[in-house]
């Protein structure tokens, strides 16, 4: 029968895994929540520039930092109330922001709404209200970013070309010289046809 741990067990729980780090491990881990960089949280938690690429590679790989990792970044995300949905709503604050909702206009007039008038989303969206020489002006925030975001977030973009199959050449040896044929051996026999 599983039981469930308490606050304080799991706590205890968390620590033992931290404390199995190397104090550059551990920094590690806190260079890394920082910009997702491997590399530069390498070189931030004091490994060699030369070899910081790998460090911060092999660091991702061991089960223990991706375990710390997790809970460091869950930490982060309850901390400052910042969730992957919470980005995602923001995105399509931005994506679905409709511009008659900020201005009226009609007539040859352009009025704005009060900032208080303003709902939430459109006030989110809004990237600048601001007097110009030529009157006011009202900016949002790129519609065509924020919808590019969300695409890619769902999958609706297909920006990587895979190709895959076989290939097979059966070229016509009539054409090769004799001296053509002796040199493809040669290329076979040292392995060298496989890299040219």
């Amino acid at each position: 029968m599983a039981t469930k741990l308490s606050t304080a067990a799991k706590r205890e729980e968390r620590r033992d895994r931290v404390m199995a780090l190397t104090d550059k491990q551990k920094r590690f881990v806190e260079e890394y929540i920082v910009d997702l960089n491997a590399t530069q949280a390498a070189i931030r938690a004091g490994y060699s520039k030369k070899t910081a690429r790998q460090a911060g590679a092999e660091n991702l790989s061991k089960p223990v930092i991706q375990t710390v990792l997790k809970a460091a970044m869950d930490a982060q995300s309850k901390r400052t109330k910042i969730s992957a949905d919470a980005v995602l709503a923001e995105y399509a604050r931005i994506a679905f922001a409709d511009i008659r909702d900020a201005v009226e206009f009609g007539g040859g007039t352009v009025t704005i709404k009060a900032s208080s008038e303003l709902p939430d989303d459109v006030a989110a969206a809004l990237s600048e209200v601001s007097r110009t020489a030529q009157g006011l002006r009202v900016k949002f925030h790129s519609k065509i970013a924020a919808l590019e975001a969300l695409a890619r977030h769902m999958g609706l973009f297909n920006d990587k070309l895979h190709v895959g199959g076989e290939l097979s050449v059966k070229p016509d040896l009539a054409a090769f010289t004799d001296a053509d044929l002796r040199q493809l051996r040669a290329m076979i026999a040292t392995g060298k046809a496989e890299q040219a």
